[in-house]
């Protein structure tokens, strides 16, 4: 029995020996897959931590570009405004200037214009008067020389025309006296065929009578009135 007993304590012991020991085997070989599974673990969280590091850094690279890119750009822009306000008003300021010192050489010029334009005009109304009162006396002169020359020529026709008028007047009495004469002679001359015109007429009247009376009618008398017709041209001439 204590043959059996300790054959038992001793499968027990050798069972409990052999319990621990594949408890410690299970245990190690558990702990080894677990070390494994957490080194594999720990090397995927490493590589996912790495991984979003680097996605991290990335994006934090891009970002500081961006925000570079955008500051730079802010900066160049607000460079290039201020250069463009410094030239816009560095331009204004030599226009300013410029326009300051155009009107100022252009007041200049105009009093200096203004200077000589009196200075000519002074002159030439000095020249222009000196001008004007020889032309006026040249014109007083050569109308007095008219007013002489027109009076000696107005004399001289006033002569010229009294003269003529003389001897029209003379030529015109003469005439109205030789006039007069012939109006005279003329009137004799008529009075005196008129008279002939008159004797004749009677004697032919008679002659007619006493034709007529001898004859007992009308007959021409060729010689009576060729001889009528004689007298009447000699008293007309």
């Amino acid at each position: 029995m204590i043959a059996v007993e300790m054959t038992r304590e001793r499968i027990s012991r050798a069972s409990t020996v052999l319990w621990r020991t594949s408890q410690r085997w299970l245990a190690s070989v558990e702990l080894r897959e677990r070390i494994v599974l957490r080194a594999s673990q720990i090397d995927r969280e490493s590589r996912a931590v790495m991984r979003f590091v680097e996605t991290r850094q990335l994006l934090v690279v891009s970002m500081q570009g961006f925000i570079r890119g955008k500051n730079t750009r802010s900066l160049l822009r607000l460079q290039s405004c201020l250069n463009a306000a410094s030239y816009a008003v560095q331009r204004c300021a030599r226009c300013h200037s410029a326009r300051l010192t155009l009107v100022k050489l252009r007041f200049e010029y105009m009093q200096r214009a203004a200077a000589a334009v009196s200075l000519q005009r002074r002159v030439r109304g000095i020249r222009g008067r000196k001008r004007y009162c020889a032309v006026l006396a040249a014109e007083r002169a050569s109308k007095i020389s008219a007013f002489i020359e027109r009076r000696v020529s107005t004399r001289h026709e006033q002569f010229r025309i009294n003269g003529a008028v003389i001897i029209i007047q003379e030529c015109w009495r003469t005439r109205m006296r030789v006039r007069r004469h012939r109006f005279t002679e003329e009137r004799l001359r008529a009075r005196k065929a008129n008279i002939i015109r008159t004797a004749i007429s009677r004697f032919n009247a008679r002659a007619k009578r006493r034709h007529r009376r001898a004859a007992g009618k009308d007959v021409r008398l060729p010689g009576v009135l060729e001889g009528f017709s004689n007298v009447c041209l000699i008293s007309r001439m």
